[in-house]
């Protein structure tokens, strides 16, 4: 019987070894008991990019115009000068009826007509009505200099009944490029 005590006693040892020898390794290992651990983290990051275009020519000559006929169309290049990609749209400073002296029907025709094809035609061809902002004629135009490029046609359309007669008129038109 002595001899079945003393294994007992060499099993509770060894027992309490484990235990002890366990509770070592999550203390000092974290927790982790196969060594493998795992730790989150967060990444934040400000995309510094600007958002710019220009436009040429800075004037666009249409010469004569009929009253209730489309005018000629020059042409016109918008570039994107900034570092982000841009969505092209345009506006009318003023409404073109008071611009031409008419009560409705005045209009700018703008089409795109080529360019680099780096970004989406979303809309072809706007009609400015009035002063509002048109949707975005091209989205997603990246930046890059030999393709970033381009082209519209513009035009004018006086209403039938345009005041405005034998007199040289400015049409204002912002191009946004966002």
């Amino acid at each position: 019987m002595a001899r079945r005590s003393k294994n007992n006693d060499n099993m509770k040892t060894a027992a309490i070894a484990a235990v002890i020898a366990l509770v070592v390794v999550l203390v000092f290992n974290g927790g982790a008991i196969t060594g493998n651990a795992t730790a989150a983290f967060d990444v934040t990051a400000t995309v510094a990019a600007s958002l710019s275009c220009s436009a040429s020519p800075s004037t666009i000559a249409i010469g004569a115009v009929n009253a209730n006929e489309e005018s000629s169309t020059g042409t016109l290049t918008i570039e994107n000068t900034g570092t982000g990609n841009i969505d092209i749209s345009f506006q009318a400073d003023d409404d073109p009826n008071t611009d031409f002296g008419s009560s409705s029907g005045s209009a700018i025709e703008i089409k795109h007509t080529g360019g680099s094809g780096n970004g989406t035609v979303a809309d072809a061809d706007i009609n400015l009505t009035d002063d509002s902002k048109s949707t975005a004629m091209l989205t997603g135009v990246a930046s890059a200099d030999a393709i970033d490029d381009e082209v519209f046609s513009v035009a004018v359309f006086p209403a039938a009944d345009t005041s405005v007669v034998g007199t040289e008129i400015s049409l204002d038109i912002t191009t946004h490029c966002e």
